[in-house]
């Protein structure tokens, strides 16, 4: 197995920033603008992945 076999995939990536910055909030540490900031720099799959998280906790559903 390579390295490149144990790198995650974009989508993964965009789900692990999502549940980090769930826990920030939960604990109360998040500041206003951290999720304006992690969004901004995320486009397709990991865009996909860290809104399929937040849409998760919300409870709403997921197609």
């Amino acid at each position: 197995m390579s390295a490149l076999d144990l790198k995650p995939t974009l989508e993964e990536e965009g789900r692990y920033y999502a549940e980090a910055m769930l826990e920030r909030f939960l604990a109360g540490k998040a500041v206003p603008d951290e999720l304006e900031t992690i969004v901004s720099f995320m486009r397709g799959d990991m865009l996909r992945g860290f809104c399929h998280v937040l849409q998760r906790a919300l409870g709403g559903a997921h197609g």
